[in-house]
């Protein structure tokens, strides 16, 4: 009786994975295929190849392939999502865009692509359409692959000099690495860690007074794991020197959560909180103070205009530090910077921070540089 109740769980378990099979095969089967609407003759069924500024090229159910020119097109039907590459920006300041199944109408020589359920759409013109193909098939060939890892980052040395009754000079460098893991994931497989060392020497001189020597240095270490494709969680370790605010170490650690509130291809806008434990030790005989806190950090950049195959950029991000308890516990730090592409490594930059401390036992509690930096990226 025992192997009886086997041999029929055992049935049924091959009849419920072929009824599954099926429904599979019925899926794909009630999958409709891409249409081509001619302006004269039948309709046209099969699967986008691939398109640019003279035709479209079709897969046939029998095998075959063809290519129709956009003049003897109406309109072009797409079930899944397709990337479009134009030589200039079309509506939303892309020159690369990928759309959900698609309708594409042409209208004076101009590819009007509109999305399921919308009655607005982007518009391409024929002259400026570079490429269009499948986003399906390169979709799935990222999936496949295994653990993606890129490495991104640049060095950026930066000088400034002023002369006269009052002079200054200042140099410094940024170096900032980033490994990133699986960027197309939208869950925690999708991290970036991040390290970003910066230090700076300025020399300040007066006549008739001595020259008053000052550096600064920070360093901050920044891993963010994805919960979502726009909401990360993230851990902080952030070290500052600042002898300008009498400050011979800050160090914070903590952590939060973050996250993209908008971003295209011309505006990226990032919002990020952390809970953190600030300790601060200072020159003299000043004590040192610890408290916990909390980092507000918004950043936002947008691209002006593209030269030497990279972006024009203006860049800005502003953080507030504020102490737990203690009302005149608080920080603020900002900077923008202003990045001319000189070739696909190479830039030049102007460079604006400021740094305001209310409880630095010093004088001066605001310290703020402007520069003039040369950027090399060591990206892909």
């Amino acid at each position: 009786m025992e192997h009886f109740n086997r041999v029929i769980c055992l049935i049924l378990t091959l009849v419920v994975a072929a009824s599954l099979c099926a429904a599979d095969d019925q899926t794909l089967a009630e999958t409709p295929p891409d249409q081509i609407v001619p302006k004269t003759g039948e309709l046209i069924s099969g699967t986008l190849q691939s398109a640019d500024g003279a035709g479209i090229t079709f897969a046939l159910d029998s095998g075959a392939t063809t290519t129709i020119s956009w003049d003897k097109v109406q309109d072009v039907v797409l079930h899944h999502k397709i990337k479009v590459t134009s030589k200039l920006r079309v509506t939303n300041g892309c020159n690369v865009q990928v759309f959900q199944s698609p309708r594409i109408h042409i209208k004076d020589k101009t590819l009007v692509l509109t999305m399921a359920g919308s009655d607005s759409g982007e518009t391409v013109m024929l002259a400026t359409l570079d490429s269009m193909s499948n986003a399906d098939k390169v979709q799935r060939n990222t999936t496949e692959k295994t653990t993606k890892v890129i490495w991104t980052g640049s060095i950026s040395p930066k000088a400034s000099l002023s002369t006269g009754t009052q002079g200054q000079q200042m140099w410094g460098a940024i170096v900032d690495p980033s490994l990133i893991l699986n960027p197309q994931a939208s869950n925690w497989r999708h991290q970036q860690y991040t390290l970003t060392l910066q230090a700076n020497d300025t020399l300040a001189t007066q006549v008739g007074s001595p020259s008053i020597r000052t550096h600064q240095f920070d360093g901050e270490f920044n891993p963010q794991i994805y919960l979502s494709k726009r909401v990360f969680a993230d851990i902080v370790a952030f070290g500052y020197h600042n002898s300008v605010l009498n400050l011979y170490l800050q160090q914070r650690y903590g952590g939060g959560i973050g996250g993209l509130v908008f971003s295209n291809c011309r505006h990226t806008m990032t919002l990020g909180g952390n809970l953190v434990f600030i300790g601060e030790h200072f020159y003299g005989n000043v004590p040192s103070l610890s408290f916990p806190g909390a980092t507000l950090r918004e950043s936002y950049k947008i691209n002006l205009a593209k030269v030497n195959g990279n972006e024009v950029f203006i860049s800005q991000e502003i953080t507030y530090i504020p102490a737990f308890g203690q009302t005149k516990a608080w920080q603020q730090t900002g900077r923008a910077d202003l990045n001319f592409p000189l070739s696909k490594k190479f830039s030049a930059s102007l460079n604006y921070a400021n740094d305001y401390m209310e409880n630095a036992p010093s004088v001066r509690k605001n310290w703020s540089t402007s520069s003039v930096g040369f950027t090399y990226k060591f990206n892909p």
